[in-house]
């Protein structure tokens, strides 16, 4: 290939990048336009130590977060809920969810995690409902307590193993009717109508569980969620009015990017080889690193001149979300586009760190195993006969 066809390879492809990057930004500020959510940073989040995911702009918007710091500054009780859906093992996107939630949780956060395993069964994620909670038991509740979570302050439950959550979602499913979740949720009379009971009923008690008084009574909650989840919030925000509970607040995740690229935009449990899981060997996890989608350009002279493009870098995502704290991710992507960072440099850094993050969570998940009883619910609700 001679050089003005490399030059010409090099130049679509980082216009390619920028696009990208573009296109996520103006994606992100009409989403916080339309949705009323408001811009999250060390400087206004409120609290004098802000956890990692925000001083690394991780989680970059909110809905009435100040709820939430001002119970951090006062020390008085506040929750934070964050479901997650047993189709598979636990992929570094999960784990950076749950590593804000675990810090939360060190703020003074009682932290409940919903395990969803009929929303598994109904969207065609798992074979059986059955299985589906086989592997919440057996893979994602031990991934989550190898984390190091406090059991005094950890509350998990099963859908399907939790029967009271049905009670309580039968509840506030009488403030809807289907076109009104049709309208929220966008789904079609193509589906089953369990589609409308969960999504108006049970995912909006997953959210308002932790204000009954068998788990604290009313309270500042907050929801992490990437920001295609915000209607559940919106709604929930509805009810708990209904119900004189505390509209719950909400962050906004920034999904970790794709290893394959911005075909797949985020690491998803759905395609294997976007995402690296926790059930990974390190020599797997090192070679889907090495064959990455980076930020960078074929070709390393052009991007010393140039630059790269850090922000749609799923290597640099690896390293920003897992490995470095704010001040090594900013001087990491600032020397990234500048040209003085070689991919190859961030590749040999994410390998060697990941390897031995999975090394210890591993060893840490077969300890969590004989403790999953410590952290699962068990009370029943009963006082959702209370609200009108």
């Amino acid at each position: 290939m001679c050089a003005s066809d490399l030059t010409k390879l090099c130049e679509d492809d980082r216009s390619e990048k920028l696009s990208l990057r573009k296109a996520n930004e103006d994606n992100l500020a009409a989403k916080m336009k339309e949705f009323g959510l408001e811009p999250l940073s060390k400087d206004n989040c409120g609290l004098a130590n802000a956890t990692p995911g925000i001083l690394k702009g991780i989680f970059p918007a909110h809905k009435d977060f100040g709820n939430v710091s001002e119970s951090i500054r006062e020390n008085k009780p506040w929750a934070v809920v964050s479901g997650i859906n047993p189709s598979g093992p636990l992929h570094l996107g999960h784990l950076a969810l749950f590593r804000e939630n675990l810090a939360l949780q060190k703020l003074g956060a009682d932290v409940f995690i919903p395990v969803s395993n009929d929303e598994s069964f109904l969207f065609d994620k798992a074979p059986s409902l059955e299985k589906a909670e086989e592997i919440a038991f057996k893979s994602v509740i031990p991934s989550v307590i190898a984390m190091g979570f406090n059991p005094a302050k950890t509350h998990i439950f099963v859908d399907s193993d939790f029967p009271s959550i049905y009670t309580f979602a039968i509840h506030i499913a009488k403030h809807f009717t289907l076109n009104h979740v049709k309208g929220v949720f966008g789904f079609t009379d193509e589906v089953s109508p369990a589609y409308g009971f969960y999504m108006g009923g049970v995912q909006m008690a997953h959210i308002l569980m932790p204000q009954l008084p068998e788990f604290g009574g009313v309270r500042p909650v907050v929801v992490p969620v990437g920001i295609d989840q915000h209607p559940y919030i919106q709604v929930s925000r509805r009810v708990a009015r209904k119900l004189n509970l505390t509209p719950p607040s909400e962050l906004i995740l920034k999904f970790m990017p794709s290893l394959a690229g911005p075909e797949h935009v985020k690491m998803s449990a759905s395609y294997q080889n976007t995402a690296i899981y926790v059930t990974d060997t390190p020599d797997s996890a090192v070679k889907k690193i090495k064959t990455a989608y980076t930020g960078g350009s074929p070709v390393l002279k052009y991007q010393q001149e140039n630059g790269g493009i850090p922000e749609v870098c799923s290597v640099f995502g690896v390293l920003q979300y897992h490995l470095l704290d704010a001040d090594e991710s900013s001087s990491i992507a600032l020397r990234c586009k500048e040209g003085l960072q070689k991919c190859k440099e961030c590749k040999e850094a994410a390998s060697e760190g990941i390897a031995a993050m999975l090394q210890e969570h591993q060893k840490a998940f077969n300890e969590a195993l004989n403790n999953i009883e410590d952290f699962m619910i068990k009370t029943p609700i009963k006082s959702f006969r209370f609200f009108k």
